[in-house]
Formats: C-alpha cells, structure tokens, sequence
C-alpha cells in the first residue's frame, strides 16, 4: 500500500489532486485538493484485505476545508477563516515573508567525515562514506552514500535562489560490477520506482516540484548533471531535495552523490558536463475551492 511510487507511475490523473506528499520520521503528510460540488460528502480510510502482508497504520490532524493562502508556506499553520498563524520569524499573509539571510550557493565535495551543518537540513538514509567506491571519473575521494533501510533522502537547508542559475551534481546508482555495497537489480518490473528524483520546494517542504528523475540504467555509471534553475525556484527560501522513492532496504538499490553545486548568475565554469536538462515540472493543480489536508502516517517499511 504505498502512495507514492504508484502516483509517480500508475497513477497520473492523481497529480493534479495531490499537491505534496512530505516525509516525517513516521511517515507521510499528504495533501489533497479537489473541487467538491456536492452538498452531501463523506471521506473514508480504508484498507482493503489482502493475501499479502498486513500493515498497521495511523490517521491524525485531519483537516477538510478551505485552504489557508498557499498552505501558509510551510511556515505556520492553518485556522478557521482560512487565516494563517505564523511562526516566528516569518510575517505575511501567507507566512512566506522572512527577514533572515539565507546562502545563495552550495558547493559540497563531501571529503569531510560528516555531512556540512551548514548546507544540509536532513540526510536520511545515508552519510559520508565509499560504499559506492569513487564516482570516477567525475569525482574522487567519499560521497554522499545511501544505504539505509527506510527513507533515503537529502535535503538542503533554505537557500536564497534569486541569483541562481544551475544546480550541478554527480550521481551514480548501483554499480556495473553489482557488489553488495553497490547494487540495483535492473531487470525488475518496478525498477522505474527506485529512480532517484531532484526537486525543489518553496514553502519549506509542504509540496516538492520536480526538476529532474534519474533512472538507475542511465546512471549505473557515474555521471556528471546540470539542470536550470526553474524560474519559480529562483526565490528566496528554496529547498532542493535529491529523494528515491523505493528500494527494498540497506544491502540493496544503493545509490551516491558527489560534488554537489549551485552556480550563481555570471559565475558558471568553463567545463562540459554530460547532461543539460530545462526543468520538468508536474502540473499544477487548477484553484481549488474546497480542499482536504490529511496527515497520513504510512510505515516508511512499505517503500
């Protein structure tokens, strides 16, 4: 039973509805938005029986009504009369407003024995290590590596985006040689699924836009990637998120990044990367006038 991998195949009439799906340490805030015209309408959880294995599972904070400005950009929460409260630090109808710096640029090589504090607000899943071996010939020493048996995810701490041109990185998924500290099995029919995704939030992690999903067969070498900054990232308070939506656990669909950078305006190097992509982003929904927000805890055992 899990949401996510089967909205990101099976189920592409869903996007329009489900505007973001974020991760908690025990599962998953899923928001939903759909125009209502019926007067009389229930909602209903259910999970039906099956042959396979059961999960337990939780519903809490639900709320069904009209949606508060922008979900209050990820920085208050929503009360009746669609106002929002802010957190500290943050103003504005919608709460996206701020008057903290935030850096404007990344540039992570990775060859200290713990991840920066000051670049990086969540890795999951993962840490400094080799486990990957060296993503040559794009990038030598340690990486990013991912291996963990739940949720496997790095995520950046707010940037300021709005003199932002490129982000460039080196990935690599699984290995040609297949060790057991490096592996994926291509052949399976749900391999599309353990693709590692980029993307990109502006209302600190309420919903995630993607720039970009690397499939393991063009990645099972190690390659070097540039993506254009999309326009709407180019604000202030910018996420960027790298996030493989299944895997079946550590000893398997491991994956490495490397050389992680965001490029300013003017400043980008003179060198050939393999792949330029624009951003390809999901549709976003049409305005809603009645939305329903529901606090899904999924066990993370399921992806």
């Amino acid at each position: 039973m899990s949401l996510l991998p089967a909205v990101l195949k099976t189920k592409p009439e869903l996007l329009g509805f489900i505007k973001c799906a974020t991760s908690l340490p025990g599962g998953y805030v899923i928001a939903y938005f759909m125009k209502l015209h019926m007067t009389a309408t229930q909602f209903r959880w259910i999970q039906k029986e099956g042959t396979g294995e059961r999960q337990s599972w939780g519903v809490d904070h639900v709320y069904i009504g009209e949606a508060c400005p922008g979900l209050c950009s990820g920085h208050g929460y929503c009360t009746s009369g669609v106002v929002c409260i802010c957190d500290e630090g943050h103003h504005g109808d919608d709460c996206s407003l701020s008057s903290s710096d935030l850096p404007s640029s990344i540039k992570d090589n990775f060859e200290s024995s713990s991840v920066s504090q000051e670049s990086w607000q969540l890795i999951q899943g993962g840490g400094v290590g080799s486990g990957c071996g060296q993503l040559s010939p794009h990038a030598h020493g340690d990486s990013l590596y991912f291996n963990g048996c739940k949720m496997r995810q790095a995520v950046t701490k707010p940037l300021d985006l709005t003199r932002a041109s490129k982000i460039m990185f080196v990935l690599q998924i699984g290995s040609v040689a297949q060790t057991d500290s490096c592996n994926i099995a291509l052949d399976q029919a749900d391999t599309v699924d353990r693709a590692v995704l980029l993307q990109y939030s502006v209302n600190n992690g309420v919903s995630w836009h993607v720039i970009a999903q690397h499939q393991p067969k063009d990645f099972i070498k190690a390659q070097r990637v540039s993506y254009n900054i999309p326009l709407e990232a180019r604000v202030k308070g910018v996420m960027l998120r790298w996030w493989q939506p299944r895997h079946d656990g550590a000893g398997h669909d491991q994956w490495a990044l490397d050389h992680v950078e965001v490029v300013l305006l003017g400043l980008l190097p003179p060198q050939t990367f393999l792949r330029d992509s624009s951003p390809l982003l999901l549709p976003l929904p049409s305005r809603a006038l009645t939305s329903a927000l529901f606090c899904i805890l999924l066990p993370l055992a399921w992806l």
